[in-house]
Order: C-alpha cells, then structure tokens, then sequence
C-alpha cells in the first residue's frame, strides 16, 4: 500500500486529505493518506519528519512548504519563494511542486474571465502563497496591474498606516479594483484590522477574494467589505488537490482537466 502523509500546523482540520481519501477509494487505489498536525521551524526538521516512514507522497500545509524547497532535487516552481505544497518521491529523490498559482487563477478567471483585462490586483501579505498567485496575475496581465501589501502592515493599530490605499498614491487611475487575502485574516477568528477596511471600502473593490475558505461559517469578510462580490478559497481548495492527486496518481489515467471534474463529484 502506498502512503502519502499530510503535514502542516493544521493538518488534521485540512479538506485536501478528505478528497484524496475519498478519490481514492472510487478509484479503487490501494494507498492512504496519513496526518500530522506539525509546525516545523527549519528544513532540518521537515526532512526528519518526511524520512520516518516509506511515503510516495507528503502534502504540505503553512508553514511547512516554507522549508521545502531545500529538500528537493527537481521543482515545477521558478521562484524559491512560492513554497511547494507536494513532494513526490522517486528513487530515493523528492520532486517539488506548487499549485497555488495554477489553482487561483482557474478558480478566479473561470468565474471572472474579463478581471484580467480590466483590474488593478491588491494582494494583502507578500508570503509564498501571494507570491505564488500574484506572479500568476503578472503573467496574464502585467506587473503594473499588480501591488502587494506587506502583512506586516496589518499589525500596526495607526489608523493613517493604509494612507496611501487609494488609485492616485498607487499610480494608477480608472481600474477597477480586486483585492485578493493572502494572509489567515478572518481565518480561525484570526483579528481583521478596522482600519484595513475602512480603507479598503474606499476603493469599492469589484471582488474581495479570501484564499481562506469556511466550511460551516460565514466568511467574515462579506459583512465588512463593501463589494459586489466576495468569495473565499473553497474552489481553489479543490483544484489544488485535484491538481496534486493527477500528479501523483493520475497522469496516465485522466487530463488536468478530467481530474478536476473528478474532484467536483466527490463533494
């Protein structure tokens, strides 16, 4: 039987794990998907935790893809920064990759296909995975369509720290606006700053994306952000471990395409 761990600081509350387990049971795989809710703090520990057993696969969560690039001999991921969220391995070597990009540009552009064209893209946090779905953005559109906003902002309580939140300080005029949440604000009843929205309603942003997403709860974003539209990370969720399981199981079997439809029958 195959074996692919799930490892993050939250990996026993994770929805990716739950789809695999059901995947491969229609499939009829003989494999299993094993968590561990752990937050490792070097590429030291990362390594022992990935070496204490035969693994094909390790699925990895905040803040462990951080420290995984390390690790790898073979990435699908240009830059350092992004992470990796899977690690394969073959022959006693891990591969690397990363599906944030991929997946929140499928998940947006699918919903939104004219944004691309006509969006001034506001990224809250400048971590792996903003860097990993803004440089998706940048990509289709450019980097002067493109602004990250650096977390460490959103801990400072000065009301004037967002000031310069406005299309003339950004240097760009007649766009419409998409902020995307980067960031675990909203998540887990993480503390959303009044000021950080109270800045962001001035900008009427045409879509609020969180790429968290809320099971049972209400994302706490809709009640706060003046938008026509919010939506969270429930679908690029889905297409991360549908784009992860083609990888490792798949590819032989069923498109990238096929895969994800796959995945949107086992909800």
């Amino acid at each position: 039987m195959a074996k692919i761990l799930m490892l993050a600081q939250n990996a026993s509350s994770a929805r990716t794990p739950l789809l695999w387990n059901k995947a491969l049971k229609k499939l009829g795989i003989d494999a299993s998907v094993h968590l561990r809710d752990v937050e490792c703090k070097s590429s030291t520990e990362l390594k022992s935790e990935i070496h204490r057993d035969e693994y094909q696969a390790v699925i990895l969560g905040h803040p462990n893809k951080l420290y995984a690039t390390q690790l790898v001999t073979l990435t699908n991921v240009e830059s350092t920064r992004s992470g990796l969220n899977l690690l394969i391995r073959t022959n006693d070597m891990w591969q690397g990759f990363n599906f944030d990009g991929t997946a929140f540009s499928l998940s947006l552009f699918e919903e939104f296909p004219t944004l691309a064209s006509e969006s001034l893209f506001l990224f809250l946090g400048t971590g792996s995975t903003a860097n990993s779905c803004s440089t998706e953005v940048i990509s289709k559109i450019g980097y002067e369509s493109v602004r990250l906003i650096p977390r460490s902002y959103f801990a400072n309580p000065k009301d004037d720290i967002f000031h310069y939140l406005n299309l003339r300080d950004m240097g760009v005029s007649e766009k419409s606006v998409v902020v995307v949440n980067c960031t675990p604000m909203g998540k887990f009843g993480y503390p959303i700053p009044k000021n950080l929205i109270t800045k962001l309603c001035t900008l009427y942003p045409v879509l609020f994306y969180d790429i968290n997403y809320y099971f049972d709860q209400r994302n706490p974003w809709t009640d706060l952000i003046q938008s026509e539209s919010v939506r969270d990370g429930k679908r690029m969720n889905l297409i991360q471990a549908a784009l992860g399981f083609h990888e490792v199981f798949l590819q032989e079997a069923m498109s990238k395409e096929e895969s994800v439809k796959f995945f949107e029958s086992l909800q």
